[in-house]
């Protein structure tokens, strides 16, 4: 038998990893994206600079930021150097961060460009303080005979800190110089068309953490980017979406191989609600709070969570908005792009007008949401995505349909008011009267609703608040009585003897504050259900906030101190319960006043 020597298989040839780079679904704007990535976190200023020619068109990008210790192991060797292909560190295992597989800013810059130049202030424990240039030249890589040196840079090299001053405009950071731009992508009209698309990819790519930290700002030659013209900013500040969203917490349990197991979840509206995804079955079980799977799943360390909810700006001043019923998927505030429908839906201008959005946080979930090596997201055929379509298409567009939302007319009105029942008393009955001719009321005595005969002698309702349903349009062209009246001949005790709230109808359907009387002191107060919501706006817009989270960790001390609680006892309550602290809709709760501060200093502004 002969025996033949062992082959040496090596590493690919650069060539042809920048040959899959470039054949990939990477666009100019993902691939600008990957680049931001790297600085997003870490970065309070961020200045991209793009040179133009008006023949050639882009000329050189220079990316430069404010990164506190720069390419802080670039002295390091093989994969610990944040030049290598394949570069690990421990950070990539760490939530709050974008990057994960350590190849984004390379295969970003070599996706744009044949040539870029690294200007870097590097600090590090093991090497100090460090000032470096480093160039790599794509094209002379490709071409280089030997495997192993095709990934090297051409230049490596110390600089002094005049030289690294005179090209880096902060104290700290870094600077890419891309240049020679590849004509594959270098196909924009105009500097200004550039400068638009750029500007309005970051805004949508980066809204969130933007929005959470209001001291980072990002520059495109020199105009720094907003984000109040984002679609999902507009929707969470608009009171009325708030008021109608929808959201699902869903707990995703995997095993020790990274495979699903089980999915549990807790929906979050007007009402709370439990369940579990039958995987046998793909089918969604409701359960009771007290046998709910999702309180101990959520305590579960191999659970991850992911919030899925929905909201419309149908009837509302944003319904300039259709994003037709697509999914928006967001990790860490950072956008990984939108997917279409996981279910039917119809162009019935109500389903055209729904907003869905998937957040998450663990990088454990990324392969199980769908999201690629150039951080983009795709439908994937798991069971996560099977319980989401479930989610998305019976419960979701039925909740948010035309029927749920169409404002309602006159006739709907009149009918509720004579099937609804009152507090255990009989329904109203239509009464076929003739109409009364003058229903305008112009003081808050009623001076004469004369029904058959009957004069009703004390109509005075001192609390807008009425449990009884009222007809909210007084101009009746129909024999309709507007004034609903019960058939006893005197409506004998309509005051709320409660502590009165002077303006608890929220014409808006926003989450708001009321004020109450109290000793002649006004008193800010908050409705379950609106702190419901200002809660929910807070988890969906959250990423790490210090300042967000010492104000909420000084409400819950508030409220504890409030009931008399030990405050640990009482956070440790809290969590274990997971807020089954009932209340109806419109009980106040204690600290509503601190809540809606909080709500207004980081959300509403």
């Amino acid at each position: 038998m002969q025996h033949l020597p062992k082959p040496y298989v090596g590493a690919p040839h650069f060539r042809q990893y920048a040959k899959g780079v470039r054949g990939s679904t990477y666009t100019f704007i993902r691939a600008l994206s990957d680049i931001i990535d790297n600085a997003i976190i870490g970065a309070n200023n961020i200045s991209i600079r793009i040179d133009w020619n008006e023949n050639t068109g882009i000329e050189r990008i220079l990316i430069q930021d404010d990164i506190p210790n720069g390419f802080e192991n670039i002295y390091e060797s093989d994969s610990s150097s944040p030049l290598h292909i394949g570069h690990e560190r421990p950070g990539q295992e760490n939530d709050s961060e974008t990057s994960q597989y350590g190849r984004g800013f390379k295969d970003g810059t070599m996706y744009i460009s044949d040539k870029i130049d690294i200007y870097t202030r590097s600090i590090s424990e093991k090497h100090g303080e460090n000032y470096v240039h480093v160039n790599f030249d794509f094209d002379s890589m490709i071409k280089c005979d030997e495997p192993a040196q095709s990934y090297e840079p051409a230049t490596f090299e110390s600089i002094n800190c005049d030289t690294y001053n005179s090209i880096h405009p902060y104290g700290v950071g870094s600077t890419l110089s891309i240049e020679n731009i590849r004509s594959a992508i270098n196909n924009f009209g105009d500097l200004q068309e550039l400068e638009k698309i750029v500007m309005d990819s970051i805004s949508h790519t980066y809204s969130s953490i933007l929005l959470q930290n209001s001291d980072k700002n990002i520059f495109v030659n020199g105009k720094r980017v907003e984000i109040e013209n984002d679609t999902h900013i507009r929707i969470i500040n608009n009171p009325k979406c708030v008021d109608r969203m929808i959201s699902y917490y869903i707990m995703v349990t995997l095993d020790g191989h990274g495979q699903m197991t089980k999915i549990s979840y807790k929906r979050v509206a007007k009402n709370i609600n439990y369940g579990i995804y039958d995987i046998k079955q793909n089918k969604i079980e409701a359960q009771s709070a007290d046998v709910a799977d999702y309180n101990t799943d959520k305590h579960n360390e191999n659970a991850y969570e992911v919030i899925f909810m929905g909201t419309s700006t149908y009837d509302t001043p944003i319904s300039d908005i259709l994003f037709k019923n697509y999914i928006r998927v967001i990790r860490c505030g950072r956008n990984h792009g939108d997917i279409p429908p996981l279910g039917y839906t119809a162009n019935d201008g109500y389903h055209n007008h729904q907003f869905n959005c998937i957040t998450y946080t663990s990088k454990k979930l990324n392969p199980h949401i769908g999201i690629t090596s150039d951080k983009h997201v795709h439908v994937c055929n798991n069971i996560l995505y099977k319980c989401l379509t479930l989610l998305h298409k019976e419960k979701l567009m039925s909740e948010l349909s035309s029927k749920k939302l169409k404002p309602p007319t006159r006739d709907d009105v009149s009918v509720a008011s004579t099937t609804v029942s009152r507090r255990g008393r009989p329904p109203k009955r239509n009464i076929t009267d003739p109409v009364v001719t003058d229903p305008v009321v112009t003081d808050p005595v009623v001076t004469d609703p004369v029904v058959t005969d009957t004069v009703v002698t004390d109509t005075v309702v001192t609390d807008p608040v009425v449990t009884d349903p009222i007809v909210t349009d007084p101009v009746v062209t129909d024999p309709v009585v507007t004034d609903p009246l019960v058939t006893d001949p005197i409506v004998t005790d309509p005051v709320v003897t409660d502590p009165v709230v002077t303006d608890p109808v929220v014409t808006q359907n926003l989450p708001s504050v009321s004020t109450l009387i109290r000793s002649e002191c006004e008193v800010t107060c908050v409705t379950s259900r609106n702190a419901i919501q200002m809660l929910d706006s807070i988890l969906l817009c959250s990423t790490n906030n210090k300042d967000m989270d010492d104000d909420m960790i000084k409400l819950a001390k508030h409220i504890a101190n409030a009931r008399g609680k030990s405050v640990a006892n009482f956070i440790a309550r809290l969590l274990l319960l997971d807020n089954q602290l009932e209340y109806t809709d419109n009980q106040l709760v204690t600290g509503g006043s601190a809540l809606s501060k909080i709500y207004d200093k980081y959300i509403k502004k």
